[in-house]
């Protein structure tokens, strides 16, 4: 892990590769929380193994993404914790950027939504992404798309809960 280092504070789109964000959840432990980039703009993740779809904000297509929507495409949803909204369309093969790794996704639009970007099952099966746990914490890996086999890896939680390891940002560097 010599390759990651804790940072007090946000760097600008250019200074990194890609940032992990932990948060405790006092039900389910910590969420993955994943920096990307989508047409060079910053654009903060969660990784959620849970949700059979992928979700952006209105306010993140709006500001961020700004590619068509799908209007054809609204369905009605509920969430985790049984409450009810309607996703207004879908944006198509959006391009999100962790540091060298291009991944594809196809977004429906939240009115409500409490994030920027879940990304689900469909975009980690879509892109080859697995959740690995190891000793010195959670690691997502990046496949390689021809040979299936492991291509990149990005330490998101370390298990030391230690001050100088327990950071709520890190930055692959």
């Amino acid at each position: 892990a010599d390759f990651l280092k804790p940072k007090q504070r946000l760097a600008d789109s250019t200074s990194y590769l890609a940032a992990s964000i932990t948060t405790r959840s006092p039900t389910r432990g910590l969420l993955i929380r994943l920096r990307m980039t989508c047409f060079g703009r910053p654009v903060d993740c969660i990784i959620d193994t849970g949700s059979e779809l992928n979700i952006v904000s209105r306010e993140t297509w709006k500001n961020i993404i700004r590619s068509p929507m799908d209007r054809n495409k609204s369905i009605p949803v509920t969430a985790a914790n049984g409450t009810k909204d309607r996703l207004t369309g879908l944006v198509s093969d959006v391009e999100l950027r962790c540091g060298g790794v291009s991944t594809k996704a196809n977004l429906f639009v939240g009115e409500n939504s409490p994030f920027h970007v879940l990304l689900g099952r469909p975009w980690q099966q879509g892109n080859l992404v697995s959740i690995d746990e190891r000793r010195d914490g959670t690691y997502l890996i990046f496949k390689d798309p021809k040979t299936g086999d492991p291509a990149y890896e990005l330490l998101v939680h370390p298990e030391d809960d230690s001050p100088a390891t327990d950071p709520e940002v890190w930055y692959a560097q």
